[in-house]
């Protein structure tokens, strides 16, 4: 039976219960990998949404930033956008409905996210969000958030967001976050004085402002209801998210720390990547042992675990040669 997530337009009206359904195809049951041209070097994996595809941001020989996508199982990657000349892209996120992905980079003196849509082959990237400070780290919300409330037709206004991280000085950084086109800034987690009282019809920008030292963002939940996030000291933590604003945040239990997050996509399990060990380790909920997943190859970057669950991907060495492997995994269902 296919996956359902939930997925919604900028800024429509009415219940989460009411929003359409994106269906997530099965990934593939054997192992496939397709080497990277020479002289690349990977810069970020994102795996898609809706089934097994993989985005992978590189820079190409002349040091240009390429972004590409990859059909498990295929023979070679798809080159999908080009950044405007002198541009320097970091990192991606996929939209929660497939449609679109966000690159964030810098042109010029500014830090810029550009949104575009993966079957038009770039030709409808555009620019989204500008800031002056670092952008370091993006993801998109797996579900929507309250933005807004429309008094005229009686129904609150939803739309989803995208998190950053903002390198504030050379010690620390903020979560914020805007709106899929760009709007409605507002900071989650990190160093700052939470927002003085606003309008009642800008409700939204009170939502954040959770206090930390320093804050990054890392993986959410896949309802959307816990932001995980990273400190100063690499240990990780979650934000919550109650209705319509984000609540609290704690430590994660067990003082984990290091490398990367990767939570399951069912939701009780998740994957803990580091860059000197093999795979990823399962780590499952009280009173179950930590399983090691995809142990036969050691990711150089922090992989992407597919929209199913089923496996994991990144990218992998073998002598000179740098490679997008996938590996196929087993993780329990929720019991």
């Amino acid at each position: 039976m296919a996956l359902l997530l939930l997925a919604v337009r900028p800024g429509v009206g009415g219940s989460l219960f009411d929003l359409p359904e994106v269906k997530v195809t099965p990934s593939p049951m054997h192992a496939a990998r397709v080497p990277l041209p020479s002289a690349t070097k990977p810069l970020d994996v994102a795996a898609a949404p809706h089934g097994p595809e993989v985005a992978l941001l590189l820079t190409d020989s002349t040091g240009a930033g390429v972004l590409t996508l990859w059909k498990i199982g295929d023979a070679g990657l798809r080159e999908l956008w080009r950044p405007p000349q002198g541009a320097l892209v970091r990192r991606i996120a996929w939209h929660p409905q497939g449609t679109q992905l966000f690159v964030a980079g810098r042109q010029g003196a500014e830090w810029v996210i550009w949104r575009l849509a993966p079957e038009t082959s770039g030709r409808t990237a555009r620019q989204i969000y500008r800031d002056k400070r670092p952008i370091e780290r993006s993801l998109a919300g797996p579900r929507p958030f309250l933005v807004g409330r429309d008094e005229e037709r009686g129904r609150d206004v939803y739309a989803h967001r995208l998190f950053f991280g903002i390198k504030l000085d050379e010690k620390r950084f903020r979560v914020e976050s805007v709106t899929e086109d760009g709007r409605r800034r507002y900071w989650v987690v990190g160093p700052g004085k939470r927002p003085d009282p606003v309008p009642e019809d800008q409700n939204w920008r009170l939502v954040g402002g959770l206090a930390a030292a320093s804050a990054l963002p890392v993986a959410f939940h896949p309802t959307g209801h816990l932001l995980l996030w990273e400190d100063a000291k690499g240990c990780f933590h979650a934000a919550r998210y109650a209705t319509d604003h984000w609540e609290k945040t704690e430590p994660l239990p067990g003082g984990l720390c290091g490398g990367s997050l990767i939570p399951t996509p069912h939701g009780i399990g998740l994957l803990h990547w580091r860059p000197d060990s093999d795979g990823a380790e399962l780590l499952m909920q009280p009173g179950r042992s930590a399983v090691r997943k995809a142990a036969g190859g050691r990711f150089i970057l922090p992989p992407a675990v597919t929209a199913d669950g089923r496996g994991l991907v990144g990218v992998t060495r073998e002598g000179s040669i740098l490679l997008l492997d996938y590996a196929p995994i087993e993780i329990p269902s929720p019991t």
